[in-house]
């Protein structure tokens, strides 16, 4: 009876190797087989024979179609799906200029009389921060446009933008100096102080009446960003000491004639730039691709642009005008 199992077993083998062999050869194999199982006394070996080998046969032939591997099951492309639905949802949504329109405005800003310049959003303390260039001052205002209190400077010369940083630190240029400073404005600033500020040069070109307008500021990037009015128009990335430009604007100027102000809006990466002798504010991208565009009316001079935490902008214009937009649907 040991012999009967261990011929069968050769008769397996012999039966897979029949399955890899080409058709002649497995004609060939299965007549001998065929003339063994004749010299068979064994029963046990007769039903093994006549059972598994057809069996295995069939194992082989499917074996050999397949290539002589098992395929493997599929990969589950759920995993995949899903992280393509995630990065989509984190993709950065462009600000939509086309979508806003003015909510509030034009109205005089009480407690200003003149030069309204430059425009900054303070999420500490969810107030506006407003430069005045005549006098180079500084004043607090709420979202409605209303002075809460004025801070004076000593040794600035002409303020034209202001940008938020974080906590309690500014960063305020001034137009004809080409400079800009790092200053600290807490509640119970009431004055500050040149030599205090920590500075460094824009442009060190005399650059007058027509120099540096607007200051924008990168959280994540750590860098700012700064226009130039005109003669010639000029956007400048600072980087620390470093000071670049992005790209030419003389020559992709974005049917802007002037630069007054600037703000960079840090969910999609673009810049809100802002023109008072076109009367517009342009979403670009930082190498200067248009997105979006808003047209500003009722304000003789549009000089300063921001933003506040729920996407409403603020815009302040010389003499002394405020106005804030809002998305359509938010109005």
């Amino acid at each position: 009876m040991a012999a009967g199992p261990q011929h069968a077993l050769s008769l397996i083998l012999d039966a897979h190797q029949l399955g890899g062999a080409s058709p002649r050869a497995r004609s060939d194999r299965s007549r001998k087989g065929l003339r063994s199982i004749g010299r068979i006394t064994n029963p046990l070996e007769i039903i093994l024979r006549a059972v598994l080998t057809p069996l295995i046969l069939i194992l082989s032939l499917c074996i050999s179609a397949c290539g002589g591997q098992p395929s493997e099951p599929a990969k589950a492309e759920a995993p995949a799906k899903v992280a393509k639905a995630t990065k989509a949802e984190e993709a950065p949504k462009n600000v939509g200029l086309e979508d806003y329109e003015l909510a509030k405005g034009p109205r005089k800003i009480q407690g200003v009389s003149n030069d309204a310049s430059g425009l900054a959003y303070s999420p500490k303390t969810k107030t506006l921060f407003l430069v005045i260039n005549g006098t180079s001052e500084i004043f607090e205002l709420t979202l409605d446009g209303k002075a809460k209190r004025r801070i004076r400077t000593r040794g600035f010369s002409d303020l034209e933008g202001i940008a938020y940083v974080s906590g309690d630190t500014f960063a305020v240029v001034e137009e004809g100096r080409g400079t800009l400073s790092r200053i600290t404005i807490d509640e119970k600033t009431t004055t500050i102080n040149y030599g205090m500020a920590k500075g460094v040069s824009i442009d060190g070109s005399r650059l007058g009446n027509s120099g540096i307008e607007g200051l924008a500021y990168d959280a994540k990037g750590k860098r700012f960003f700064a226009v130039k009015e005109k003669n010639p128009r000029r956007i400048y990335q600072i980087a620390g000491s470093k000071v670049t430009n992005p790209w030419d604007i003389q020559k992709e100027s974005l049917e802007m004639s002037d630069l007054s102000g600037v703000y960079y809006h840090q969910e999609s990466g673009h810049l809100l730039i802002l023109s008072h002798e076109s009367r517009c504010l342009v979403e670009a991208t930082v190498d200067g691709k248009e997105v979006s565009r808003l047209s500003i009316r009722g304000m003789s001079q549009p000089e300063g642009v921001t933003m506040d935490d729920e996407g409403t902008i603020y815009v302040c214009g010389e003499p002394d005008s405020f106005q804030v937009y809002k998305k359509k649907a938010e109005k």
